[in-house]
């Protein structure tokens, strides 16, 4: 990771994005990622990518058996999350953690029923080759619930500079435009292309916000590729 991209997530990532205006709006993106999913639902086997501390996970309400959350690294204050061998799915009911490249997954053909990965696409070198993967290990009539923000579109923009990028300044952050420069090396526009070929023969429908009547990745804040697999 760039020295920049790191400082700016040990350092600010917090404060800027879990409070205030930005947080609410985070907390939005997380409730609408969950919002296909009742407590009525239940998938055996779950598995998340780019986890980061696992923030995502308080906003899951359906039952399941085993939710594995992954990232590059583990966060050294992720407690409660007993670590496991990447490759491996526990069989004891419960939430872990794994060390997994979101490029490389280390498991079975048709592994999980559930696969979810949060404003994860933007970061990949090679998103093509990752939904392949993600594809690959989540079982035939399996869900993948994918949140891709809409950058660089007109309203992400727009927001970043009245909101996030006003409250990082005032946290001392004089180089958030530089960050999301580094992080968010893939167009909203290009992964919605690749979705559509990758996901060519599921059911894949597109859940926009903040309008979705307006399939638009210009006018919205961001997207949710809901993919049942065939």
């Amino acid at each position: 990771m760039n020295d920049i991209v790191e400082n700016y997530h040990r350092t600010y990532y917090e404060k800027v994005h879990g409070a205030g205006s930005t947080g609410a709006a985070n907390n939005a993106l997380h409730r609408h990622l969950e919002g296909a999913h009742s407590g009525n639902d239940h998938f055996p086997r779950v598995l998340e990518l780019g986890a980061g501390t696992c923030q995502h996970f308080p906003y899951v309400e359906h039952g399941f058996d085993v939710f594995l959350a992954t990232d590059l690294l583990r966060p050294d204050d992720l407690k409660g999350w007993p670590e496991v061998e990447a490759g491996t799915i526990p069989t004891e009911p419960g939430k872990y953690f794994a060390t997994v490249d979101a490029h490389t997954l280390p498991y079975e053909d048709g592994a999980f029923d559930r696969l979810v990965a949060t404003c994860l696409l933007l970061h990949l070198s090679d998103p093509y080759a990752a939904l392949a993967e993600w594809r690959r290990v989540v079982r035939p009539g399996g869900a993948l619930d994918i949140l891709l923000p809409c950058d660089p579109g007109l309203a992400v923009r727009t927001f970043r500079r009245v909101f996030t990028q006003r409250r990082a300044a005032r946290l001392g952050c004089d180089h958030f435009a530089l960050v999301n420069v580094l992080e968010h090396r893939n167009h909203a526009h290009g992964m919605l292309e690749l979705a559509k070929h990758i996901f060519a023969d599921d059911e894949l429908k597109l859940s926009w916000r903040p309008f979705p009547l307006v399939a638009s990745w210009n006018l919205n804040t961001h997207v949710v590729l809901r993919v049942r697999r065939r």
